[in-house]
């Protein structure tokens, strides 16, 4: 998976915060099948620090069945 494609996945959960967001690290991403055209994106955002300076989540990469093709922790 191109870097710039898990930027782009990821992008909901910067939308869950009040600031600028970059992704920092992945503790693991796991590819269970190639990505289609149209892919789906699903974010569960961890618990916020007190600051907000951080946040974490999970996502799963859906296709349009709602078959996974990846998942980010």
């Amino acid at each position: 998976m191109h870097p710039a494609l898990l930027d782009v996945a990821t992008g909901l959960l910067r939308a869950a915060g009040t600031g600028t967001y970059l992704p920092l690290e992945y503790e693991s991403v796991e590819v269970f099948a190639p990505l289609p055209a149209a892919c789906f994106s699903h974010v569960r955002v961890h618990d916020r620090s007190a600051s907000d300076a951080v946040l974490c989540g999970d996502e799963l990469v859906t296709d349009a069945t709602g078959s996974v093709c990846a998942r980010l922790n």
